[in-house]
Formats: structure tokens, C-alpha cells, sequence
């Protein structure tokens, strides 16, 4: 059997919608769409990386530093 490489940190999806401010819905269509990484639990648990995570609001706040320094 070969081993797996572990995923970190995992979080459910209400954790990362309270991190966001965003809805549950919103969470699982972002791991739907390839922009925040899941894993799948079993049939149907989904759990989101926490590093992940942490890669979308990083990119987010880059992307909204960028916008303020052009406008200014």
C-alpha cells in the first residue's frame, strides 16, 4: 500500500465561511471551481486545506493592494 502525503491542517467549511465572512455555499463553490483545495473524507466529507486557504486571501490582498496603488 503506498503511503499518501498528508494534506496539513484541514478545516471545515463553516470555519473557513467564518474566516471569509462568506457563506457555506460560497466555500463549496470555491473548492468546486479549483480555487481553494479539498479533500474528500470519505463519499461525501469535503474539508478544505488550511494552507489553502491562506494562499486565497493572500492573493486576495495582493490583488486589492494592487488595485489601491494604481488608483492612487
Amino acid at each position: 500500500m503506498a503511503a499518501m502525503a498528508s494534506p496539513g491542517r484541514t478545516m471545515t467549511a463553516a470555519e473557513v465561511a467564518g474566516l471569509l465572512r462568506c457563506s457555506t455555499r460560497t466555500v463549496y463553490r470555491l473548492g468546486m471551481d479549483g480555487q481553494l483545495g479539498r479533500v474528500r473524507v470519505g463519499r461525501r466529507l469535503v474539508r478544505f486545506t488550511e494552507a489553502s486557504v491562506a494562499a486565497l486571501v493572500g492573493s486576495a490582498a495582493g490583488a486589492a493592494d494592487a488595485a489601491r496603488g494604481s488608483a492612487a
